[in-house]
């Protein structure tokens, strides 16, 4: 994904596993190294939603965007 836009990135299908343990949901994009814990499944995609949005735009901002991937990935 080098040279990507912004758009591109935050439309990649990025898989999300999903584990519940303790009666909470642990929701993780390992590609980008994100995570969410919740009570709610829903609730925990859109957290995880929430916050792959704010690592993007922040990335963006300083311009390193395009090193979330490694090379060779």
């Amino acid at each position: 994904m080098n040279n990507a836009t912004l758009q591109e990135y935050k439309e990649h299908p990025y898989t999300v596993e999903v584990e519940k343990r303790e009666g909470s949901y642990y929701l993780l994009i390992s590609e980008l190294n994100l995570v969410a814990v919740s009570d709610d499944v829903a609730a925990g995609f859109a957290e995880l939603e929430r916050n792959k949005e704010k690592l993007f735009e922040d990335l963006h901002a300083i311009d390193r965007l395009a090193r979330i991937f490694h090379e060779g990935r």
